[in-house]
Protein backbone atom coordinates (compact mmCIF):
# COMPACT_ATOMS: atom_id res chain seq x y z
CA UNK A 1 0.00 0.00 0.00
CA UNK A 2 1.40 3.29 -0.41
CA UNK A 3 2.63 5.43 2.35
CA UNK A 4 0.78 8.27 3.97
CA UNK A 5 1.31 11.84 3.33
CA UNK A 6 -0.19 12.80 6.39
CA UNK A 7 0.32 16.62 7.73
CA UNK A 8 0.07 16.37 11.37
CA UNK A 9 -0.50 20.18 12.46
CA UNK A 10 -3.62 19.76 9.40
CA UNK A 11 -4.86 16.12 11.83
CA UNK A 12 -4.74 18.13 14.72
CA UNK A 13 -6.55 21.56 13.48
CA UNK A 14 -9.61 19.37 11.69
CA UNK A 15 -9.96 17.27 15.16
CA UNK A 16 -10.14 20.28 17.27
CA UNK A 17 -12.17 21.78 14.72
CA UNK A 18 -15.03 18.87 15.24
CA UNK A 19 -14.81 18.33 18.99
CA UNK A 20 -13.96 22.45 19.75
CA UNK A 21 -10.67 21.06 21.75
CA UNK A 22 -7.04 21.83 21.89
CA UNK A 23 -5.62 17.98 20.89
CA UNK A 24 -2.18 16.98 21.26
CA UNK A 25 -0.26 13.89 19.98
CA UNK A 26 -0.46 10.67 22.09
CA UNK A 27 1.52 7.54 21.96
CA UNK A 28 4.10 9.55 19.54
CA UNK A 29 1.66 8.99 16.73
CA UNK A 30 2.73 11.83 15.13
CA UNK A 31 5.87 10.37 13.97
CA UNK A 32 4.75 6.55 13.90
CA UNK A 33 1.15 5.90 13.43
CA UNK A 34 -0.41 2.59 14.74
CA UNK A 35 -0.91 0.65 11.57
CA UNK A 36 -3.30 -2.30 10.87
CA UNK A 37 -4.43 -4.05 7.47
CA UNK A 38 -6.76 -1.27 6.12
CA UNK A 39 -6.01 1.62 8.44
CA UNK A 40 -3.06 4.19 9.84
CA UNK A 41 -4.63 5.56 13.31
CA UNK A 42 -3.41 8.82 15.39
CA UNK A 43 -4.20 9.00 18.79
CA UNK A 44 -4.81 12.53 20.36
CA UNK A 45 -5.67 13.79 23.43
CA UNK A 46 -7.25 17.10 24.87
CA UNK A 47 -6.61 16.96 28.42
CA UNK A 48 -8.72 20.33 29.07
CA UNK A 49 -11.61 17.78 28.19
CA UNK A 50 -10.38 14.70 29.21
CA UNK A 51 -11.02 13.20 26.12
CA UNK A 52 -8.70 10.75 23.96
CA UNK A 53 -9.36 9.71 20.68
CA UNK A 54 -8.15 7.44 17.40
CA UNK A 55 -8.26 8.93 13.67
CA UNK A 56 -8.49 6.25 11.38
CA UNK A 57 -6.90 6.79 7.78
CA UNK A 58 -7.01 4.62 5.24
CA UNK A 59 -3.86 2.91 3.47
CA UNK A 60 -5.50 2.43 0.39
CA UNK A 61 -4.43 4.82 -2.66
CA UNK A 62 -7.50 7.11 -2.56
CA UNK A 63 -10.22 7.02 -5.29
CA UNK A 64 -13.99 5.81 -5.27
CA UNK A 65 -13.34 2.19 -3.85
CA UNK A 66 -11.76 3.96 -0.87
CA UNK A 67 -14.62 6.21 -0.53
CA UNK A 68 -17.70 3.39 -0.71
CA UNK A 69 -15.46 1.53 1.86
CA UNK A 70 -15.28 4.37 4.15
CA UNK A 71 -18.91 4.63 3.46
CA UNK A 72 -19.88 1.44 4.45
CA UNK A 73 -17.90 1.14 7.02
CA UNK A 74 -19.69 4.97 8.84
CA UNK A 75 -22.99 3.02 8.52
CA UNK A 76 -21.99 0.35 10.61
CA UNK A 77 -20.52 2.75 13.26
CA UNK A 78 -23.75 4.51 12.85
CA UNK A 79 -25.79 1.24 13.52
CA UNK A 80 -23.48 0.45 16.30
CA UNK A 81 -24.22 3.43 18.03
CA UNK A 82 -27.69 3.71 17.06
CA UNK A 83 -27.68 0.13 18.76
CA UNK A 84 -26.03 1.39 21.31
CA UNK A 85 -23.53 -1.66 21.61
CA UNK A 86 -21.19 -2.17 24.06
CA UNK A 87 -17.75 -1.86 24.02
CA UNK A 88 -17.98 -0.43 21.00
CA UNK A 89 -15.90 3.51 21.03
CA UNK A 90 -18.44 6.02 19.10
CA UNK A 91 -18.22 7.86 16.10
CA UNK A 92 -17.03 11.46 16.82
CA UNK A 93 -16.49 12.55 13.15
CA UNK A 94 -15.86 11.47 9.74
CA UNK A 95 -15.45 12.27 6.01
CA UNK A 96 -15.06 8.98 3.88
CA UNK A 97 -14.07 11.64 0.97
CA UNK A 98 -10.30 13.72 0.65
CA UNK A 99 -12.68 17.07 0.37
CA UNK A 100 -11.19 18.00 3.75
CA UNK A 101 -9.02 19.81 5.70
CA UNK A 102 -6.72 16.48 6.23
CA UNK A 103 -7.38 15.84 2.12
CA UNK A 104 -7.96 11.91 3.09
CA UNK A 105 -11.11 10.11 4.23
CA UNK A 106 -11.14 9.30 7.92
CA UNK A 107 -13.04 8.13 11.18
CA UNK A 108 -12.47 10.21 14.27
CA UNK A 109 -13.77 7.30 17.50
CA UNK A 110 -13.11 7.84 21.12
CA UNK A 111 -9.67 6.18 22.07
CA UNK A 112 -10.06 2.92 24.19
CA UNK A 113 -6.94 1.97 26.09
CA UNK A 114 -5.65 -1.34 26.32
CA UNK A 115 -3.69 -4.37 24.43
CA UNK A 116 -4.10 -4.82 20.41
CA UNK A 117 -6.72 -8.08 20.08
CA UNK A 118 -4.93 -11.02 18.72
CA UNK A 119 -7.10 -13.25 16.61
CA UNK A 120 -5.67 -16.03 14.54
CA UNK A 121 -6.36 -19.78 14.25
CA UNK A 122 -5.14 -20.34 17.27
CA UNK A 123 -5.67 -17.53 19.43
CA UNK A 124 -7.78 -16.92 21.33
CA UNK A 125 -6.92 -20.51 22.41
CA UNK A 126 -9.89 -21.48 23.66
CA UNK A 127 -13.21 -21.97 21.25
CA UNK A 128 -15.09 -20.62 23.83
CA UNK A 129 -13.02 -17.71 24.24
CA UNK A 130 -13.53 -17.12 20.35
CA UNK A 131 -17.29 -16.97 20.60
CA UNK A 132 -17.16 -14.93 24.02
CA UNK A 133 -15.31 -12.31 21.51
CA UNK A 134 -17.58 -12.24 18.73
CA UNK A 135 -20.24 -12.20 20.64
CA UNK A 136 -19.43 -9.23 22.68
CA UNK A 137 -18.61 -7.61 19.41
CA UNK A 138 -22.33 -8.29 18.17
CA UNK A 139 -24.54 -7.88 20.71
CA UNK A 140 -27.59 -5.53 21.62
CA UNK A 141 -27.93 -5.22 17.72
CA UNK A 142 -27.29 -6.56 14.12
CA UNK A 143 -24.64 -4.33 12.51
CA UNK A 144 -24.53 -6.08 9.34
CA UNK A 145 -27.01 -6.06 7.01
CA UNK A 146 -29.94 -8.97 5.94
CA UNK A 147 -27.25 -10.55 3.67
CA UNK A 148 -24.28 -10.29 6.04
CA UNK A 149 -24.69 -11.02 9.54
CA UNK A 150 -22.76 -9.44 12.42
CA UNK A 151 -21.25 -13.02 13.35
CA UNK A 152 -20.15 -13.18 9.92
CA UNK A 153 -19.24 -9.40 9.38
CA UNK A 154 -17.26 -9.39 12.32
CA UNK A 155 -15.12 -12.95 11.57
CA UNK A 156 -14.32 -11.36 7.94
CA UNK A 157 -13.13 -8.23 9.57
CA UNK A 158 -10.75 -10.24 12.35
CA UNK A 159 -9.69 -12.67 9.61
CA UNK A 160 -8.46 -10.26 7.65
CA UNK A 161 -6.48 -8.00 10.04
Amino acid sequence: MPSLDIDAAALLTLVGRHLHGRFKYIHDTANKPLEGGEYAMYSLADEAQRLQVAVRVPKAQLGPITTMQMEREIDIRHRIDAAPVRRFQPLLACDPTADNHLHHPYMVIEWAEGHPLEWSESTPEREVDRQSVLRAIAENGRIGSRHRPAKRCTTQRISNA
